[in-house]
């Protein structure tokens, strides 16, 4: 108990309209001697109650479960903090569990599973399961965790300094292990029993949201993700300014010592180049740190691994035969991957993210 409470261990908990769980839930954690944290959301007396039992209680900006989660581990004074719900379906008895493993200093974020060998799920139905297990094999491939919609989490919170947090959906936990990147994590099982007071506040509009924010956090972690839509669009305007091109100097068999279809190539790719280095600053690489002289670390890498392409160009059209509209097209796509590399680490740095938001 004394290393736990010498830790400076904070509990943050969003309410909403929990007036009859609030008491118990409270009792149950002050106990331990954590400093708790609600950030509430009600119009009932919940925050009334937890005020009477002498718990810290701050208004939430009526922004949602992430927001609020937010907020409170913003104001929080702990080494660590716990994240859990306020209607007793996580237990406060498993805390200690969820800590151990991080005053160990052998991980950075544990995670209440249901889904792990031990963990247990009671009073939910078959199709609510269903659905869980479903939003859960969606979120695996983004955050690798098995259960993804799990509220109830713990984490150094010195991982998160500098980290840009935006509550897109309820599952912030979710959020908290990509954006910083987190790999010392552990899902630990959890006995979720499904409240018996209040009602749920799960609607099909906070789904969607979710969904959405599985999506973005997608683009986020597999950047070259972007990279490749940013290039996509290059593609179009590089082909699409290169096809008028090959017209205008079609007539010339040849300029300057070069078949005619190569300087609408270079000129073309020049202008997608340009375009694709504006795309990638403001989106794919938003929240990294651009490089000194980072237009032009680009267009030197553009440039190398133009005249890469135009070695396939002519190998494709002058020994296989090619035409060279096709020919231009697989030429583009055989550097993609080249210039995604080059361009992640060395025009834009992988640390020292720009501050666009207010960071944990």
């Amino acid at each position: 108990m004394e290393d736990i409470i010498g830790s400076k261990i904070s509990i943050v908990i969003p309410t909403k309209n929990e007036e009859d769980n609030i008491r118990n839930l409270l009792l149950r954690i002050m106990g331990y001697g954590y400093e708790v944290i609600i950030v509430d959301d009600s119009d009932d007396a919940t925050a009334t109650i937890a005020k009477h039992l002498g718990v810290g209680v701050i208004r939430g900006q009526g922004k949602g479960l992430g927001q609020a989660i937010i907020d409170g581990m913003k104001i929080s004074l702990g080494d660590i903090v716990v994240v859990m719900d306020a209607d007793l379906s996580h237990s406060p008895d498993a805390i200690p569990d969820l800590i151990k493993p991080i005053l160990e200093q052998k991980y950075d974020m544990t995670i209440g599973s249901r889904y792990v060998k031990g963990g247990k799920t009671i009073g939910w139905s078959i199709p609510r399961k269903i659905i869980s297990r479903v939003a859960g094999f969606f979120a695996y491939p983004v955050a690798h965790v098995r259960d993804g919609t799990s509220g109830f989490f713990a984490i150094r919170k010195s991982v998160l300094e500098g980290v840009v947090l935006r509550p897109d959906s309820w599952k912030i936990m979710l959020e908290i292990k990509v954006k910083a990147n987190l790999t010392r994590v552990i899902e630990l099982p959890i006995r979720f029993e499904d409240r018996k007071e209040g009602k749920s506040k799960l609607t099909l509009r906070q789904w969607a949201a979710y969904l959405k924010h599985l999506f973005l956090l997608a683009m986020y972690h597999y950047r070259i993700l972007n990279f490749m839509l940013v290039g996509g669009l290059g593609y179009i305007i590089n082909m699409g300014s290169y096809y008028p091109l090959t017209l205008v100097f079609k007539n010339e068999v040849s300029f300057l010592g070069q078949h005619f279809y190569l300087p609408p190539f270079v000129i073309s790719s020049l202008v997608a180049i340009s375009c694709n280095y504006y795309f990638n600053k403001v989106w794919t690489f938003r929240n990294r740190q651009a490089r000194s002289l980072s237009f032009f670390r680009y267009l030197g890498m553009a440039v190398t691994t133009l005249l890469f392409d135009m070695l396939v160009l002519f190998a494709l059209v002058d020994y296989g035969g090619i035409e060279p509209i096709p020919a231009a097209a697989i030429a583009i796509l055989v550097v993609f991957v080249l210039r995604y590399f080059i361009s992640d680490k060395w025009i834009w740095h992988g640390k020292n993210r720009k501050k666009d938001d207010t960071p944990v």
